[in-house]
C-alpha cells in the first residue's frame, strides 16, 4: 500500500505548500484517518502487553524498564511506518504516539506518585534517562540507514526544497514521549527528599548513642588497626574507607550526604542546589543542638569534645559543599578538600595536640576565610577552631597569665605614685628572679601535663 499511496500523498503535501487554504483540510483528514486506523489495530495488542506486565503489583523499576522499553520500540516502529507515507504532520504524529503511551502511563503514573522510597524513584529516573539516550542513539543510526536507502532508490520521495522536514520528522524524539513520566518521577523524588530533609535532618532528635564522641572514632580506628589490609586498587580502597568513615558521622550529616549523592543526577541543577542548601543549613543547626548537649554533660572534657565534634562534621560538610557547583568559583590557592575521617594531613581531629599543630602550620586565618566556601562553612569553622584553641591554652598558660596580671596591676598602680628603687617591679616578692624562675617551671609543667592529657584523648 505504501508504494501506491506515497506518491499521491507526497504530491498532496507539495500542493498544500502552494494552496494551504484549499488543501490543508484534506491533508489533515488523511492524517486523522491514518492515525485512527493504526490506533484501532494497535490498541488490543498494547492493552494485552500492559496487562501482562501486572502494572498494579509488579516491581516498579522492572515495570518501568519493560513497559517503557516496549513503548519505545513500538513508537520507533510507528514513526518509521508513518514516514513511509508522510513527510509532514509532526504535531499530529507525536500526539498520536502520546496517546499510545497513555495506555501504560495511566497505570505507571499512580505507582510513581505513591512511591515512598527515594532509592526506587532514583532507579526509575535512571531507567527513563537510559531509554531516552538509547532511543536517541538508535534514531541517529536509523537516520543514517535511511539516507543509504534513499541513495539506492527508496520509495519515500525526496522532500521538496520549500518543504524541509523538521528535526522531529528526521528522527524520533523519544525524549518527548518519556519526558512526561520522567517529570512525574522527578517531582515525586523532590517531594520525598524535602520531606526527609524536614523529618531526618531539621527535626532530628539525638540519642545518647548519637552523642558518643570521641568514643565512636576511637572504636572505629581500633577496628581499622585490627583488620588486615586487603589487596585492592586505590580507588576501591578510598571508596571503602569513605563508606567505613560514614558510620562515624552524625546521623543528620550522613543523611545530608546521602540525599546529595542520590539527587545530584536526577533533578535540574537549580532545584538540586536549593535542596542542598536547605539540607546543609538544617544539618548545621542539628550539629549546634548536638554540640550543646555534649557540652552540657558536665564532664572534664565535655566542652572540648563538643567543639571537636563540631569541627569534625563541619569539615565533612565543607567537603560535600566543595563537590557542588553553587555558582561560586573557587579562589586560587584554596586548599583541596580535607578527608572527613582524617582531618589535616591525616591527623585525627580528636587528637587535639596534633590537630592544633597542623592548624598552626597551615595558618588558620588564611585557610578558613569566609568567602572560600558557600554557606559560610569556613567562617563557622574558623570561629569554632579559635574557641577550641582558646580552651586548649587556657589551663596551660595559667601560671604565666597570673604573673602577667599581677605585674600589670602593680605597674598600673605605680604609675600614679612616686618612682623610687623600692617601688621597682623587680623589688616585689612575686616578681623576684627566683619567683619568676618558679613561674616558668610551673608553666612548662602545665604545658607538659595538658599536652599529655590531650594526646591521650
Amino acid at each position: 500500500m505504501a508504494t501506491q499511496m506515497t506518491p499521491l500523498i507526497s504530491e498532496l503535501e507539495r500542493r498544500v505548500v502552494a494552496y494551504p487554504t484549499d488543501l490543508r483540510s484534506l491533508l489533515e483528514e488523511c492524517h486523522a484517518t491514518y492515525f485512527a486506523i493504526r490506533k484501532s489495530l494497535l490498541t488490543p495488542q498494547i492493552i494485552s502487553e500492559v496487562k501482562g506486565l501486572d502494572p498494579a503489583h509488579g516491581d516498579l523499576v522492572e515495570l518501568t524498564r519493560a513497559g517503557c522499553g516496549y513503548l519505545r520500540q513500538l513508537c520507533e516502529n510507528e514513526f518509521t511506518l508513518y514516514r513511509r507515507f508522510f513527510s509532514s504532520g509532526e504535531d499530529h504524529l507525536y500526539r498520536y504516539l502520546e496517546n499510545l503511551c497513555d495506555f501504560l502511563y495511566d497505570d505507571l503514573r499512580p505507582r510513581i506518585l505513591h512511591e515512598q522510597r527515594i532509592g526506587i524513584l532514583c532507579e526509575v529516573c535512571t531507567v527513563l534517562q537510559a531509554l531516552m539516550v538509547l532511543g536517541s542513539d538508535v534514531s541517529n543510526l536509523d537516520g543514517v540507514s535511511d539516507e543509504g536507502e534513499d541513495d539506492q532508490g527508496s520509495i519515500v520521495p525526496e522532500t521538496p526544497l520549500d518543504m524541509k522536514e523538521s528535526p522531529g520528522m528526521q528522527k524520533l524524539q523519544i525524549g518527548v514521549l518519556l519526558q512526561m513520566i520522567l517529570q512525574d518521577a522527578q517531582t515525586r523524588l523532590v517531594f520525598k527528599t524535602q520531606a526527609i530533609v524536614q523529618s531526618d535532618i531539621r527535626l532530628h532528635t539525638p540519642t545518647d548513642d548519637d552523642l558518643r564522641y570521641p568514643d565512636k572514632l576511637i572504636e572505629h580506628r581500633a577496628t581499622q588497626v585490627q583488620e588486615p589490609p586487603k589487596g585492592s586498587s586505590d580507588s576501591s580502597d578510598n571508596q571503602e574507607e569513605m563508606q567505613a568513615d560514614e558510620s562515624t558521622w552524625y546521623p543528620s550529616v550522613r543523611k545530608t550526604a546521602w540525599i546529595m549523592s542520590m539527587l545530584d543526577e536526577f533533578v535540574k541543577p537549580e532545584i538540586f542546589h536549593d535542596i542542598a542548601r536547605e539540607a546543609i543549613s538544617f544539618c548545621r543547626e542539628s550539629l549546634d543542638v548536638a554540640s550543646q548537649r555534649m557540652a552540657a554533660k558536665g564532664g572534664p572534657t565535655s566542652a572540648i569534645d563538643a567543639k571537636l565534634f563540631t569541627i569534625y562534621h563541619l569539615l565533612i560538610l565543607k567537603e560535600l559543599v566543595s563537590e557542588v557547583d553553587f555558582g561560586q568559583d573557587q579562589p586560587a590557592g584554596t586548599a583541596p578538600p580535607l578527608s572527613a575521617g582524617e582531618g589535616f594531613f591525616g591527623i585525627p581531629l580528636f587528637r587535639p595536640a596534633a590537630f592544633l599543630g597542623s592548624l598552626a602550620y597551615l595558618g588558620v586565618p588564611r585557610l578558613l576565610s569566609g568567602a572560600e566556601t558557600p554557606l559560610n562553612i569556613d567562617q563557622e569553622l574558623k570561629s569554632v577552631c579559635e574557641a577550641l584553641i582558646s580552651d586548649c591554652v587556657k589551663n596551660a598558660t595559667r601560671p604565666v597569665r597570673v604573673f602577667v596580671e599581677r605585674s600589670s596591676a602593680y605597674l598600673d598602680a605605680l604609675a600614679t605614685g612616686p618612682l623610687n628603687e623600692k617601688n621597682d617591679l623587680l623589688s616585689q616578692e612575686f616578681a623576684a628572679p627566683k619567683q619568676a624562675l618558679e613561674t616558668n617551671n610551673e608553666f612548662k609543667q602545665a604545658c607538659k601535663e595538658e599536652v599529655q592529657r590531650w594526646g591521650s584523648r
